[in-house]
């Protein structure tokens, strides 16, 4: 997977020269997503996201996520490629840099202002083939069989 070094020299880069500029306290937080968590334990669509960020308390933020999605039979092997009519397996992985502020609406701090830059990749540079299947073989559940027919870099 050598398309996560460039995203890991972004994302150190961002963080060193946002350390220099600032010295508003940092918050990292940790957003994992996943089907598994779910009554149904099915994979399909949007089947597990996880987002690292940094936040810094001048409202800048620096992230990197993954997504995978898969189609809704993830058991038998499609012939050609999932049907048209539904979700294909991809991956996606991308950095983001953005700024964040809670606003003040009358005494009430209840919606939030944010824009965001992201850049990234789709396809198998993403790494989503590889971690669905080395999840699964953790919690012991059959792999995703139709990775060969995600969609491309």
């Amino acid at each position: 997977m050598s398309i996560v070094r460039p995203f890991a020299l972004l994302f150190v880069a961002g963080l060193a020269s946002a350390a220099e500029s600032s010295d508003a306290p940092w918050m990292v937080s940790v957003t994992e997503e996943n089907d598994k968590f779910t009554p149904t334990n099915k994979d399909r669509y949007y089947t597990q996201g996880l987002k690292v960020s940094i936040n810094r308390g001048d409202n800048l933020f620096f992230s990197v996520t993954q997504e995978i999605n898969t189609p809704a039979d993830t058991v038998n092997p499609p012939s050609v490629s999932p049907p048209y009519t539904d979700q294909p397996y991809s991956g996606a992985l991308y950095f983001g840099c953005g700024y964040g502020r809670v606003l003040e609406r009358g005494g009430r701090r209840d919606s939030m202002f944010s824009v965001e830059a992201k850049f990234g990749v789709i396809g198998p540079s993403a790494g989503g083939e590889t971690v669905q299947n080395k999840f699964h073989q953790l919690i012991g559940t059959p792999e995703s069989v139709g990775w060969g027919t995600q969609l491309p870099d």
